[in-house]
């Protein structure tokens, strides 16, 4: 599954691995996306064309979080599917360089505060209530930045209270 604009990349990425893996090693193995998650309308449209045989696709990540959500395809309430990956980029318009109020907005992860910090604690929900086998979270340079106190560390801390590893 996947989460935000730009994470279904992955999936893209999958689909060669498929055809490397069996080309490599003469061996076959499957990905299959069972979903994505986009807040924003064109951004699920753009979803549908890449993926027509996508079966669900939802728009709130908080809904996730609740493990059923409405899906845009089917037109109706469903339990999410379980997923062994999930790839997930919450928005980073808090913290993006771009934003003159990003300064600010340091430590809206750890927060909860802003649309980012949101963003993430409603992520981080739903991955502690379907707890995937792997999950990928991308985001910008100020997200990845050590410090006690940084939204990085708080990330790291928390894959290590739930028994996760980050890297």
């Amino acid at each position: 599954g996947t989460a935000f604009t730009g994470c279904d990349i992955l999936a893209k990425c999958l689909e060669h691995c498929e055809q490397a893996w069996l080309e490599f090693f003469g061996a076959s193995c499957t990905f299959d996306m069972k979903f994505g998650c986009e807040v924003v309308e064109d951004k699920r449209k753009f979803l549908h064309t890449q993926f027509p045989e996508l079966p669900c696709i939802y728009e709130r990540v908080e809904d996730l979080s609740q493990l059923s959500a409405y899906n845009g395809v089917k037109e109706n309430m469903e339990v999410v599917p379980h997923v062994c990956g999930f790839a997930a980029g919450f928005t980073c318009r808090s913290r993006s360089p771009s934003n003159s109020s990003a300064a600010k907005n340091k430590g809206c992860i750890r927060a909860g505060s802003d649309s980012s910090g949101k963003a993430f604690h409603a992520t981080q929900q739903y991955i502690e209530k379907s707890r995937p086998e792997w999950v990928l979270l991308e985001n910008i340079t100020p997200l990845l930045q050590d410090g006690p106190d940084s939204d990085s560390t708080y990330i790291k801390e928390w894959f290590a209270s739930i028994g996760s590893a980050c890297e």
